[in-house]
C-alpha cells in the first residue's frame, strides 16, 4: 500500500509547480517563441540599426577614405570639442551635438574620422558618450540625420 505521507508530499508538489508556473509566468516575459511575428521584426530592426550604428562609429570605418573626403584634423577638434562643451551639469545643448550631425559632417566616413578624434582627444568612446546623455528619442533624431548620408565623398 502506498504510504500517505509521499502522496501528501506529491500533491504539495503538484500544488507547488501549478503556483510557481502561475507566478513565473506574471514575472518572466514571454519567450521570444511566444512573441508576435511585428515584435520580433522590430527587435531585428533594432538590432541592424545597433549594429550600423556601431560600425560607423568605429574609427576604422574611415581607414581606406579616399583622401578628398578626409576631413582636416583642426575642423575634426574643433567638431569634438563643440559636442564635448555641449554636455551641462543640468542642460545639454542638443542642437549644437546636432547641427555637428546633420550638417557639418557629411558622409559616414566623416563621423568616424569624428568618432577617432574624439577618442584622440578625450580618450572617450563617442557613440557611448552620446548614448549616455542623449535619450533614446534624441539619440535616434540624431541617427536619422546620419544614416541616410553617403559613405564617402
Amino acid at each position: 500500500m502506498i504510504d500517505r505521507t509521499i502522496i501528501t508530499y506529491a500533491i504539495f508538489a503538484i500544488v507547488g509547480l501549478i503556483l510557481v508556473n502561475k507566478l513565473v509566468g506574471r514575472i518572466i516575459p514571454k519567450a521570444w517563441w511566444e512573441k508576435s511575428p511585428q515584435k520580433i521584426k522590430e527587435e531585428a530592426e533594432e538590432a541592424v540599426k545597433e549594429a550600423r550604428v556601431a560600425e560607423v562609429f568605429s574609427p576604422s570605418f574611415s581607414l581606406g577614405t579616399p583622401p578628398y573626403s578626409v576631413l582636416p584634423r583642426s575642423y575634426l577638434e574643433t567638431l569634438a570639442k563643440q559636442i564635448k562643451d555641449s554636455w551641462g551639469l543640468w542642460n545639454d545643448d542638443e542642437a549644437s551635438i546636432f547641427s555637428v550631425f546633420h550638417d557639418k559632417i557629411k558622409t559616414l566616413s566623416q563621423v568616424s574620422q569624428l568618432a577617432k578624434t574624439y577618442s584622440n582627444l578625450y580618450n572617450k568612446n563617442l557613440l557611448m558618450v552620446l548614448k549616455q546623455n542623449l535619450s533614446k528619442r534624441e539619440f535616434d533624431q540624431l541617427w536619422q540625420g546620419i544614416k541616410d548620408k553617403p559613405v564617402g565623398k
